[in-house]
C-alpha cells in the first residue's frame, strides 16, 4: 500500500505546487487591481486600494496559506515514507551481490568444490550398481550422464532453497518431479532384471541417507540436551520414526545438505507429533532447550549460504 501512496503523494505535491505558482504568480499579476500611488510627508510612497481589492487579496493570501499547509502535510507524509523507500532501494543490490543475511542477489549455485564433493559421494555407490547390473558400455554412459545431470539439478534446487529463492514445500515438489522424470529415463535404458537391481540401489541410497540424517540429528541433540544413555536410546528411536515417516511421503531420498533435512510445512504434523513424543522423555529444562532447537531447525540450513556463489559469473 505504501508503495502506491508514495507516487500518489508526489503527484499531489506537484499539482499543489503548480497551483500555488499559478495562483500567486501569473494569475495574481493578471488580476492585480488598479492602484493609486501618492507621496506621503517624508518622501514615503503610499498605495491606496479599493476596499473590494483588499478583501480579494486577503482571500488569496488565506487560500495560499491553506495550500501551503497542505504541501507541508504532504511533505511530512513523504518524509515518513522515505525511510522505507530508501531501505528498499538499498536492498536492490547489483546481481551477484551478497546481502547481509548471506543470500545472493539474482540467485545462487553451489561452488564447484561442493558439487564435486556431492558427485564423489555417490560415485562409489553408483559404480557398485553398474558392476552388479552388468551394464553395457552404452547403458553405463547414458545412465551415468543422466544421474550426473539429475544430481546437478537436485543440487541447484537445494541451492535455491538455501539462498531463500524457494521454500521447503516448493523444493520438495521440484525434487519429486525431478525424480519422476529421472525414472522414466532409467526405465528406458535398463531391462527388467537391471531395473530390479536399480530399485534396490535406490532404496539403499534412501536408507543410507536416512541413517545419516538420524545420526546427524542425534549429534545435534546429545550435547545441548545433556542426554543420558537411556534418554539417548529412547530419543533416537523417536527421531528414527520421525524421518521414516517423512521418507514415506517422498518419491526420492530425503533432500538434505550434509544430512540435515530441508523441512517443509507439509510435514509439520510429523514434526509436531514426534516433537511431543521426544519432550515426554525429557525433564523441563531439556524440553525447553529442545523447543529452542526445533524453532531454529527450519532455518538451520541457511548457515550453508557461505558455500554458495553467484548463479551467473
Amino acid at each position: 500500500m505504501k508503495r502506491l501512496v508514495f507516487p500518489a503523494c508526489v503527484l499531489a505535491a506537484g499539482v499543489i505546487g503548480y497551483l500555488l505558482g499559478s495562483m500567486i504568480g501569473t494569475d495574481s499579476m493578471r488580476n492585480t487591481p488598479r492602484v493609486e500611488r501618492e507621496t506621503a510627508p517624508g518622501g514615503r510612497r503610499l498605495i491606496r486600494l479599493p476596499a473590494e481589492a483588499v478583501v480579494a487579496w486577503r482571500r488569496k493570501v488565506e487560500r495560499a496559506e491553506r495550500d501551503r499547509a497542505e504541501v507541508r502535510r504532504l511533505q511530512a507524509h513523504l518524509a515518513e515514507l522515505e525511510p522505507e523507500s530508501a531501505r528498499t532501494a538499498a536492498e536492490e543490490l547489483p546481481v551477484g551481490s551478497r546481502r547481509k543475511d548471506g543470500s545472493i542477489v539474482g540467485g545462487a549455485r553451489w561452488s564447484r568444490m561442493t558439487t564435486t564433493m556431492a558427485l564423489g559421494f555417490l560415485d562409489s555407490m553408483v559404480s557398485e550398481f553398474f558392476s552388479e547390473a552388468k551394464l553395457t558400455k552404452d547403458q553405463e554412459q547414458r545412465l551415468r550422464a543422466e544421474l550426473e545431470h539429475r544430481i546437478g539439478e537436485a543440487m541447484q534446487i537445494t541451492a535455491d532453497f538455501i539462498n531463500g529463492d524457494i521454500d521447503g514445500d516448493q523444493a520438495y515438489a521440484f525434487l519429486d518431479a525431478l525424480a519422476a522424470d529421472g525414472r522414466k529415463t532409467v526405465d528406458a535404458v535398463l531391462d527388467a532384471d537391471q531395473l530390479t537391481l536399480y530399485r534396490k540401489f535406490e532404496a539403499g541410497v534412501a536408507g543410507f541417507v536416512n541413517s545419516n540424517v538420524v545420526n546427524n540429528e542425534m549429534a545435534g541433540l546429545r550435547k545441548p540436551l545433556h542426554l543420558d544413555r537411556d534418554q539417548e536410546e529412547r530419543v533416537r528411536a523417536v527421531v528414527a520414526r520421525r524421518y521414516s515417516l517423512v521418507q514415506k511421503r517422498l518419491a526420492a531420498p530425503i533432500p538434505n545438505m550434509f544430512f540435515k533435512p530441508l523441512r517443509r510445512e507439509l510435514d509439520r504434523d510429523i514434526y509436531d507429533e514426534t516433537g511431543r513424543a521426544i519432550k515426554e522423555l525429557l525433564d523441563p529444562g531439556q524440553a525447553a532447550a529442545f523447543d529452542t532447537l526445533e524453532a531454529a531447525a527450519p532455518e538451520a540450513l541457511f548457515a550453508y549460504r557461505s558455500l554458495l556463489v553467484p548463479k551467473t559469473p
